[in-house]
């Protein structure tokens, strides 16, 4: 059975008349491209259209049915601490007196 028919059954959703258009060999927007990777990660919606909770997809923020958290941001990750991150701005400017440069040009 190929996936055009089994798409035939599913319910209508955001996702999948632009997943219907790719298989068929149509150009989509990005737009498009990430509501038909939701319907097609979500089993083309047959257990209805509901949140996936899966808050560490990348396209989380983008899903189509995603609850509405009134004051959160799009991806509710809290940010990674890295070891390459900068240290902490000092007071008094952003880089602080050793990341100036010396008169011959370099960073002492």
């Amino acid at each position: 059975m190929k996936l055009s028919e089994m798409l035939a059954d599913a319910p209508s959703s955001t996702g999948k008349r632009h997943l219907l258009k790719h298989l068929e060999g149509g150009r989509l927007t990005q737009r498009q491209a990430i509501l038909a990777k939701c319907c097609d990660c979500m089993g083309y919606y047959v257990d209805g259209r509901a949140d996936c909770q899966m808050p560490a997809c990348p396209l989380y923020g983008f899903m189509p049915y995603r609850e509405k958290r009134p004051g959160k941001a799009a991806n509710p990750l809290p940010r990674a601490p890295y070891a390459d991150d900068p240290a902490p701005a000092r007071e008094g400017g952003t880089l602080g007196p050793s990341a100036a440069a010396t008169p011959s040009g370099r960073r002492p």
